[in-house]
């Protein structure tokens, strides 16, 4: 069923009940022009849906990524804030179901497509109100970007990613056999100091407990704070378990069952701004999060006769930083194409760029993205694996070196 509202009529096409290919073309010229702009609610999945039946979709306005983007990170597009229903009270200022009286399709009640017509009539004034919002808040060009990302999220969702099952699927194996050789060790270590191992190895309370029982002074059984008591055997093959539990958790037999039967490739769903910072996530399975270990990205692998393009918006958020703080230090490092986090890490430890080395670089990178989202002294030390004092002395050089994003991020705070 495809609807089409306009300020004055509400029209329900059954596709599959068209009989006539001049009809289907019309409706394919209307979708795939630039004007009118479809307000399309939720747009990425009935955009997949047409495209996957070759039609194209012109410009378009979904106010579900809209809302998000007004809302300044505190909604996502999967946030309950940004429903129809939701933008509809708080723009038109009715619940969805009475927005009727006024409306093209008669009144409250009445058939599921009387019902799903009133639901398709309301985008036309929601957009107005919208438009208003984005227009007063001066995200036009925000706005006109993450529309016509629309469309290309679409068709990477329908192209999906190549997938080698048969090695992803051995590689499950070893990694499930060595979270089980790593429990039993875990178990033997936890039984070496006369204590009794928990029911479940994933119970942080129960892990806590038994660290602390052991003379280990640890607040939490995340593994960022773990390393800091690595030195002990009983935290190192904890660790370990961690390690292979959580490739088995999060990337494990989920990204087997999610291969189409059809394809043989990985269809996963792209949330636009999924994240609160802005970022895309993804889900179904999550994509993002296969692991940098060339045995796993190696399963992501081309037919013999293609190739894999691999591309990277590098350091896009020091950039946006740079722009915004005004600092001249890391504005001529970009504009000359110098290596950000070897410039920053010469300037850190008062070096020659020529000189830096993999390990001063890396600590760099981490502190310029770490310290740029609010990272502090203890974070930045269990990243760096440094204690706490090495990186309270870290922080001061570099901004030191970048002194106008300490003060634009004081700004922030």
């Amino acid at each position: 069923l495809l609807q089409l509202a306009t300020t004055e009529v509400v029209y329900q096409v059954r596709l599959d009940e068209m009989p006539y290919q001049l009809e289907i073309d019309s409706l394919r010229d209307l979708l795939a022009s630039e004007r009118p702009v479809k307000i399309i609610n939720d747009a990425k999945r009935p955009i997949r849906f047409l495209e996957e039946h070759g039609i194209r979709v012109g410009r378009c306005f979904d106010p579900k990524v809209i809302a998000a983007i007004l809302s300044g990170g505190t909604a996502r597009t999967d946030s309950p804030l940004v429903t129809l229903p939701a933008l509809v009270e708080r723009y038109l200022g009715a619940g969805l179901e009475l927005v009727t009286d006024e409306s093209p399709v008669g009144r409250s009640g009445g058939t599921p497509a009387e019902a799903a017509a009133r639901e398709v009539a309301v985008l036309v004034p929601l957009r107005a109100a919208m438009v208003d919002d984005v227009l007063e808040s001066g995200l036009l060009r925000v706005a006109k970007l993450e529309m016509d990302c629309l469309a290309p999220l679409a068709r990477m969702e329908h192209a999906g990613l190549p997938f080698d099952y048969e090695r992803w699927e051995a590689l499950v194996r070893l990694i499930e056999e060595s979270t089980e050789r790593a429990a039993e060790a875990l178990r033997g270590e936890i039984a070496g100091l006369g204590l009794s191992p928990p029911a479940k190895l994933k119970s942080g309370n129960d892990l806590l407990a038994i660290l602390n029982a052991a003379g280990i002074p640890a607040t939490s059984t995340q593994q960022e704070h773990l390393k800091s008591f690595a030195q002990s055997p009983v935290v190192a093959r904890l660790l370990e378990f961690k390690r292979f539990s959580g490739y088995a958790d999060t990337v494990g037999r989920n990204f087997l069952r999610a291969v189409h039967p059809v394809t043989g490739r990985l269809h996963g769903e792209f949330l636009q701004m999924g994240a609160g910072t802005g970022r895309i996530q993804s889900r179904n399975p999550p994509i993002q999060n296969i692991p940098k270990a060339p045995d796993f990205r190696e399963c992501i692998r081309t037919r013999p006769s293609r190739v894999l393009v691999v591309a990277d918006c590098s350091q896009m958020e020091l950039r946006i930083l740079a722009e915004l703080s005004g600092d001249e230090g890391m504005r001529d490092a970009f504009r000359s194409g110098a290596d950000l986090h070897r410039t920053m890490a010469a300037k850190m430890y008062g070096i020659a760029p020529e000189t830096v080395t993999t390990e001063q670089r890396s600590a760099a990178k981490t502190i310029n993205f770490g310290l740029s989202y609010g990272m502090g002294a203890p974070g930045l030390a269990s990243k760096l694996e440094i204690d706490v004092a090495a990186a309270e002395r870290m922080i001061p050089a570099f901004f030191r070196a970048v002194p106008a994003v300490e003060r634009y991020l004081e700004t922030c705070a």
